[in-house]
């Protein structure tokens, strides 16, 4: 058995099957309010369990799985598409040096 199913089992017998939005809000180190708003639009990756009242709950286990094998993120590119007409690519690399820094830098523009 590994050493985080091993964890996962031991987390599982100790503490209560059920755990609430408020305690699911400090697990993710969120607000309360953005766990209610995802669990409302259907965006938590785990099951609403109780169906009592306003206060809805979770299994632990499904929890402790989600953070032991979290989905793997993609960072969207920033800036226009390669070949758009204003893409980065097809700016100069190098830009003119204003005056200032051609003095600074030993080459004098008034020479």
């Amino acid at each position: 058995m590994s050493q985080q199913s091993l964890t996962a089992t031991l987390l599982i017998q100790q503490y209560p099957a059920l755990i609430s939005q408020n305690q699911l809000a400090k697990i993710f180190g969120q607000h309360v309010q953005t766990i209610r708003r995802l669990a409302r639009a259907g965006l938590l990756p785990f099951q609403n369990v109780s169906i009592s009242g306003l206060e809805k709950k979770y299994k632990l286990e499904d929890v402790i799985r989600y953070l032991e094998n979290p989905p793997i993120t993609t960072v969207k590119r920033r800036g226009r598409p390669v070949g758009s007409k204003n893409s980065i690519t097809k700016q100069p690399l190098l830009r003119k040096r204003s005056g200032l820094m051609n003095m600074v830098h030993g080459s004098d523009p008034t020479q």
